[in-house]
C-alpha cells in the first residue's frame, strides 16, 4: 500500500510544471514561477519583428536596385546626352562660321541650322537702344511744355470758373434755364484736371527717375556696357574669340558668354520699363480725349456767345433787352483764349502720347525678341543663336555709349532750364507771374518748346 502511494505520489511530481521555492520570504515571490510554458508576450513580439522584415527587407532590396539602376542609366546615357548636344552646338558653330557649307544637308538640319542673333541683325550705328531713346529725347525736348501742362490747365479752370459766375449773373441773356452743357463742362473741367495731374506725374517720374537710375536703367545699362567693353579692349581678339567659341559648345557655359551678358542687360532694360510706359501710354490717351471733350464743350458755349453778340449788335440798336445790359463779345474773347490753351495742351499730349505709344512699341518688340534669344542660351541640350561675331558687338556697344551720353547731355541741359525756372517762380510772386505770361504767350503762339 505504502509502496503504490510512493509510485503515484512520484508520477504526479514528474507531470507538475510549478515549483515552489522557499527562500525564506513568501512575500518577495509570491507568484508562481511558470517552466514548461512558452512567455506569450515573446512570442507576439518575434512574430511582428519577422513579418515586418518579410515585408521590408524586399522593398529595401527594391529600392536599392532601382536607384542603382538609374544611377547606371544616368552614367551611361548622361555623358551621351551630354556629347550629342556639344557636337550639335560644335556642328552649328561650324556652319555659323561658314566652315561647313550652308548648303548641306547638316547645316539645314533644324536642330543644327544656326539662328542670327538680333544683335547681329542691327544695322550699322544701331542698337536695341536706339528707337528708345530717339522717342525720350523727343519727349525731353518737350520738358517744359509737359512739366507746365498742369498750371495751364489750372489758369484754364480759374478762367472758366470766372466765367461761369459772369454767366450765372446774366443768365437770361445767355439762356442758361434747363442747359446742362455749362454742368458737364465744369464736371469734365475737373476730370480732366486729375488726368493731366496724374500724366505729369507719371511722366517726371518716368523719364527723371525711372528710365534714368531705378534698376535695371539706363544708369546700371551703361555701367555693365562700360565693363564688358574693358573686358573687349583688355583682352586679345583671338584669345576672347576662342574662349567665346568654346563657352558656346559646352552645355551652360553660354550663359557665361560676352553675348549672353549684353543680351541679357538688354532684356532687363526693357523688361523693367514695359509697365511704367504702358500706364503713361493710358494716361496721356485719356487725358487727350477729356480734352477734346473740354474743346467740344467750350466750343458750343463759344458759339452761341458769337450769335448773341451778333444778336446784340442787331437788336440793341431798336430797343432794350437783358442782351442789350450784357455785352456777351468780352466772354466770347476770353473763351477764345481757352479753347487756345485748351488746343495747345492737346497738341501737348497728343506728341506724348505718341512718343510713349512709340516708346512702348519698341520695349514690347524687343522684350518679346530677346526674351526668346536669352532663353535659348539657357536651354543646354539645343544649340543657341550664332555668337555675336567681337567686332559688331564692340561696335554695339561705341555706339551705345554714343547715343546714352547724347541723351543724357540733352537731359541734363532740359532739366537744368526747368529747374532754373522753378527756382525763380518759387522765389517771388512777380517771377511766378512772368512764367505764367511766357506760357500763355507760348500757347497764344503754339509753341511747344517755349524755354
Amino acid at each position: 500500500m505504502s509502496t503504490e502511494k510512493e509510485i503515484e505520489r512520484q508520477r504526479r511530481r514528474r507531470s507538475r510544471t510549478h515549483g515552489f521555492f522557499d527562500h525564506g520570504d513568501r512575500g518577495l515571490y509570491p507568484g508562481r514561477v511558470r517552466f514548461a510554458d512558452e512567455k506569450e508576450e515573446h512570442s507576439k513580439i518575434g512574430a511582428w519583428i519577422q513579418h515586418i522584415a518579410g515585408v521590408s527587407i524586399p522593398a529595401i532590396r527594391f529600392a536599392i536596385s532601382l536607384v542603382l539602376g538609374i544611377l547606371a542609366t544616368v552614367a551611361i546615357v548622361g555623358p551621351l546626352i551630354i556629347l550629342a548636344s556639344t557636337s550639335v552646338r560644335g556642328i552649328s558653330m561650324l556652319c555659323s562660321y561658314h566652315i561647313l557649307p550652308e548648303s548641306s544637308s547638316v547645316c539645314r538640319n533644324g536642330w543644327v541650322k544656326p539662328q542670327e542673333s538680333i544683335l547681329s541683325n542691327l544695322k550699322d550705328e544701331q542698337t536695341p537702344l536706339t528707337g528708345t531713346l530717339y522717342e525720350l529725347g523727343a519727349l525731353t525736348k518737350t520738358t517744359a511744355s509737359l512739366d507746365f501742362i498742369g498750371l495751364a490747365m489750372h489758369t484754364v479752370s480759374q478762367n472758366l470758373t470766372t466765367t461761369f459766375e459772369d454767366f450765372k449773373q446774366n443768365k437770361d441773356a445767355v439762356d442758361m434755364k434747363g442747359d446742362k452743357t455749362f454742368l458737364r463742362l465744369a464736371h469734365t473741367a475737373s476730370h480732366t484736371q486729375k488726368l493731366i495731374d496724374a500724366l505729369t506725374e507719371q511722366d517726371a517720374a518716368y523719364r527723371h527717375e525711372v528710365v534714368l537710375y531705378e534698376e535695371h536703367g539706363i544708369a546700371d545699362l551703361s555701367e555693365t556696357f562700360n565693363q564688358t567693353r574693358e573686358v573687349l579692349n583688355d583682352g586679345t581678339s583671338i584669345g576672347i574669340a576662342a574662349l567665346q567659341i568654346a563657352l558656346h559648345t559646352i552645355p551652360y557655359g553660354s550663359q557665361s558668354s560676352l553675348s549672353y551678358n549684353v543680351l541679357q542687360q538688354y532684356y532687363q532694360f526693357f523688361k523693367a520699363q514695359e509697365q511704367n510706359t504702358k500706364i503713361a501710354v493710358f494716361l496721356s490717351t485719356e487725358s487727350k480725349l477729356s480734352i477734346q471733350e473740354m474743346i467740344g464743350g467750350l466750343s458750343q458755349i463759344h458759339n452761341r456767345l458769337s450769335k448773341l453778340s451778333d444778336d446784340r449788335r442787331r437788336l440793341c440798336s431798336h430797343q432794350q433787352s437783358a442782351l442789350c445790359r450784357w455785352n456777351p463779345a468780352y466772354q466770347a474773347v476770353i473763351i477764345e483764349s481757352q479753347l487756345t490753351a485748351l488746343t495747345w495742351m492737346h497738341n501737348v499730349v497728343e506728341i506724348a502720347e505718341l512718343r510713349y505709344k512709340n516708346i512702348y512699341s519698341e520695349v514690347v518688340k524687343y522684350h518679346s525678341a530677346l526674351e526668346e534669344e536669352v532663353e535659348s542660351y539657357e536651354r543646354w541640350w539645343m544649340a543657341n543663336k550664332s555668337i555675336v561675331p567681337l567686332r559688331k558687338l564692340k561696335q554695339i556697344l561705341a555706339t551705345e555709349e554714343k547715343q546714352i551720353d547724347a541723351f543724357m547731355t540733352l537731359f541734363f541741359e532740359k532739366r537744368g532750364v526747368v529747374e532754373k525756372l522753378y527756382d525763380d517762380m518759387m522765389s517771388s510772386q512777380e517771377a511766378y507771374d512772368a512764367t505764367k505770361w511766357r506760357l500763355e504767350a507760348a500757347m497764344e503762339a503754339k509753341k511747344l518748346e517755349w524755354l
